[in-house]
């Protein structure tokens, strides 16, 4: 490849891009995690919480944010995108002075045709290997400069970066051997919809796996086979990011989310007490009432605390059963095991303090 301005201006680029993620890394402990720091100490002195929960936190705390922890990672996340930019930037470079005869069996794959055909393949696996890395970076690097705001940066995120490109590329790659396996009748997914379909994929590579689960009938799943599955976009204010982050912390599913640890999730996860406490919240009341949620929330009736507070008025359970048609013996059972659960009052008590805190600022500012 000859060395000229051209050639310099995208190596910069793609030097440029990969720096991304040093750089952050730098900025969130020069600047952001001292604060992160002290609105944790605050928020534990406004949770009363106890002391061998607070010793418990502070040293927890600190290897958390362990700065020798990030260097793997960041290095990670750093090579991978460059060597995604260079494919980009550089892919055309490398096959106009390619020989017809090189193959690859990444590229290839099961294809077998003139040297010529053969050529133009591996071209289009290459752009669809590159806009993969390509969506997988920008979804990537949105959730590093949210993260970086919320002062949440952590060594995984950047492992997670890394391997979701990597892990993107070769699903959008397989989906391209599938589509050209596929008969033109039966298969959407033309030559020029394929470079949209894996920066997409980079984007959402469960989405490109689930797809490809789909089309072959050896892993499709079997609703009789399985349990009750509870996604968590059944919780209410749940995005893409925040899925993304509970995952880091093994949280892949509502039933996830309503066994999780209330103090270890607001030491690890950047969200506030009282979005956790919602949440966790939400995701009991899915837990005993699956699909029927909806209709509880036709009423009023959120989470676990919002049913704790209807079966304290007599004849409100009542009530509530029957509007929503949910069986009412099914609802004093779970009125029952929440008014026992200690973890729920415990929950319940931190989110009233947390109210009264708000609360009091409210009037300090509108005495002023």
């Amino acid at each position: 490849m000859e060395f000229s301005l051209p050639v310099l201006i995208k190596a910069t680029i793609a030097l440029s891009f990969a720096l991304f993620f040093p750089l952050t890394a730098i900025s969130y402990f020069q600047f952001r995690l001292k604060k992160k720091r002290a609105d944790f100490d605050d928020l534990m002195r406004t949770l009363k919480v106890g002391t061998s929960a607070s010793k418990y936190s502070s040293p927890a705390f600190r290897n958390e944010h362990e700065g020798s922890s990030y260097i793997l990672p960041v290095t990670f996340g750093f090579f991978v995108t460059l060597f995604g930019n260079v494919y980009l930037l550089f892919s055309q470079d490398i096959f106009a002075a390619s020989s017809l005869d090189s193959q690859s069996a990444l590229l290839s794959g099961m294809f077998m045709g003139s040297p010529e055909n053969s050529h133009q393949f591996q071209m289009q696996s290459s752009v669809v290997i590159a806009l993969a890395l390509t969506g997988g970076f920008m979804w990537s690097a949105q959730n590093i400069i949210r993260r970086l705001m919320a002062a949440d940066l952590t060594p995984g995120l950047y492992y997670s970066a890394g391997m979701r490109m990597t892990y993107a590329s070769l699903i959008a790659l397989m989906i391209f051997f599938l589509s050209k396996a596929t008969p033109g009748s039966q298969n959407f997914l033309t030559d020029n919809m394929m470079p949209a379909m894996a920066f997409l994929i980079g984007m959402f590579p469960d989405k490109g796996l689930t797809y490809l689960k789909d089309k072959i009938a050896l892993f499709k799943d079997d609703p009789l086979e399985r349990a009750h599955q509870l996604p968590l976009d059944m919780v209410e204010g749940m995005s893409s990011f925040h899925k993304e982050r509970l995952r880091e912390n093994n949280i892949d599913n509502v039933q996830n989310l309503a066994e999780a640890k209330f103090l270890d999730l607001l030491l690890k996860t950047p969200f506030t007490a009282r979005l956790l406490i919602d949440w966790i919240g939400q995701a009991k009341l899915l837990v005993y009432f699956k699909s029927n949620t909806n209709a509880l929330r036709n009423y009023n009736i959120r989470d676990v605390f919002d049913l704790l507070q209807a079966g304290r008025h007599e004849g409100q359970l009542k009530q509530l059963a029957a509007k929503t048609n949910i069986d009412e013996l099914s609802i004093q059972i779970a009125y029952q095991s929440i008014q026992e659960n200690r973890e729920i009052e415990i929950l319940h008590e931190f989110q009233k303090r947390l109210v009264d805190l708000e609360d009091n600022h409210l009037e300090e500012f509108s005495g002023q």
